[in-house]
């Protein structure tokens, strides 16, 4: 039982790692596309129209990046929700069958026994 429950803590562990590694990745992308875009736009005297469709194309884009990242939010919550109830699980378990509670690590990220998340 212990080494299957920490087989699923394993996995749900690299899921969340992964999760925030797409978060931080997708943040940075946004960070480095828009100073480019801003170094473009200085250096290039564009006509006030073309200056607002790049504008447009842009905010389309970054709207659709910033749904993705709430996307992966919400994903990122609900395997800490999941990580937390196999927690809770196990504990249960070992108190049932009056085995001691190993103390385990939780999530990165942290926040998981209580449901709340890091930004």
């Amino acid at each position: 039982f212990e080494a299957a429950l920490r087989d699923a803590m394993d996995v749900v562990k690299d899921k969340t790692t992964a999760v925030q590694q797409q978060l931080i990745d997708a943040h940075s992308m946004a960070e480095q596309r828009d100073a480019q875009l801003q170094s473009v736009l200085q250096a290039v005297n564009l006509e006030p129209a073309a200056v607002d469709a790049i504008s447009r194309q842009m905010e389309d884009a970054l709207e659709a990046k910033n749904r993705a990242i709430k996307d992966l939010h919400f994903e990122l919550r609900k395997i800490e929700r999941q990580h937390s109830d196999v927690i809770g699980e196990y504990e249960r378990r070992c108190r049932a069958a009056a085995i001691p509670v190993l103390e385990l690590e939780p999530l990165v990220g942290g926040g998981a026994r209580d449901g709340s998340t890091s930004p």
